[in-house]
């Protein structure tokens, strides 16, 4: 008996069709089921667009990270495709009137929406994490060997604190922000997104100027999530 509570409307199937779509790997009537549906509820149409602007941005963050993109990215739509396909549409007409016909994209979200809103902040993470290694890729210091930070030669700290970024922070307003307490990243990124940074002991007296500078650091919530000490 087929549980009617819990069939999907087309919409739903519609959604879960989606990543195949927007990667060429759906069957010929899969893809007519996608366009018909998006002919008769234009609204969707945004819904493709931001699957493959989303396709597009993991694509581009592999590149930066030096990894084959197309791999990377075929195997994050592997995992998706993995998952059961959805039920027929005659159980979806089985359940016609038990549950809505039209829902609003964001109003309930599905398990789709909610796996795309996550690949989303994980790209928004991985950019981040890029552009803040530059910041202290290791360069070679000279004809004598070794190495220093990008940040620049080793100085004195007087303090050292682990520093998480807001995801939306930009890197003028990071550097601007460390420029600002005398500070430089050190290390990372470390487990839970942190960054290692060394407060210069020279812009501040001691203790309480180090922790002068870790409190202008938490009072920046707009760039800074979260500081905490460290040695």
């Amino acid at each position: 008996m087929i549980d009617e509570a819990h069939a999907p409307t087309e919409r739903e199937e519609i959604e879960m069709l989606v990543p195949w779509y927007v990667t060429g790997r759906i069957s010929a009537a899969d893809a007519r089921r996608v366009e018909a549906f998006v002919a008769r509820n234009p609204d969707f149409a945004r819904h493709i667009a931001v699957a493959r602007d989303e396709r597009s941005a993991a694509v581009e963050v592999s590149e930066a990270q030096g990894m084959p993109s197309a791999r990377a990215t075929d195997r994050l739509f592997e995992a998706i495709r993995a998952e059961p396909m959805p039920r027929s549409v005659a159980a979806r007409r089985q359940a016609n009137g038990l549950l809505a016909r039209v829902r609003g994209f964001f109003e309930n979200p599905t398990p789709v929406t909610v796996r795309y809103a996550a690949m989303a902040a994980a790209a928004v993470v991985l950019v981040q994490a890029a552009v803040l290694g530059s910041m202290f890729a290791t360069q070679p210091a000279g004809d004598g060997g070794g190495y220093r930070t990008a940040a620049g030669p080793e100085t004195s700290a007087a303090a050292v604190a682990l520093v998480s970024f807001a995801d939306g922070a930009s890197l003028a307003e990071i550097t601007s922000l460390l420029d600002g307490v005398g500070g430089r990243i050190v290390d990372g990124p470390l487990k839970g997104g942190f960054y290692k940074v060394a407060i210069a002991a020279a812009n501040g007296d001691g203790d309480s100027g180090a922790a002068r500078a870790m409190e202008a650091l938490r009072k920046k919530s707009g760039v800074v999530k979260l500081v905490l000490p460290s040695r």
